[in-house]
């Protein structure tokens, strides 16, 4: 998601027939996520632990952006296409 400008560029040059699927932690500004979302087909969203302390020793990052972001995007696509794991 950190190259969310490339990523939606590349969408709008595509073929429209062209479905797409991300895997992303979700561990970036909400803006980033915002400017692909209504893009993307299917989001597969790898949260490492729900454990704050694991979570921040494999990521380096907090948790509560994620899970944030992840509510947000909720709202703004629809659980059906988010799979969590």
């Amino acid at each position: 998601m950190l190259q969310a400008e490339f990523i939606s560029e590349f969408i709008d040059q595509a073929p429209v027939s062209w479905n797409y699927l991300i895997e992303t932690s979700l561990a970036v500004p909400f803006e980033k996520i915002e400017k692909v979302a209504t893009k993307i087909g299917k989001f597969v969203v790898d949260i490492k632990s729900l454990d704050e302390n694991i979570y921040k020793q494999y990521t380096g990052l907090d948790l509560d952006l994620a899970h944030t972001n992840l509510l947000k995007l909720k709202e703004m696509i629809g659980a059906e296409r988010i799979r969590v794991r």
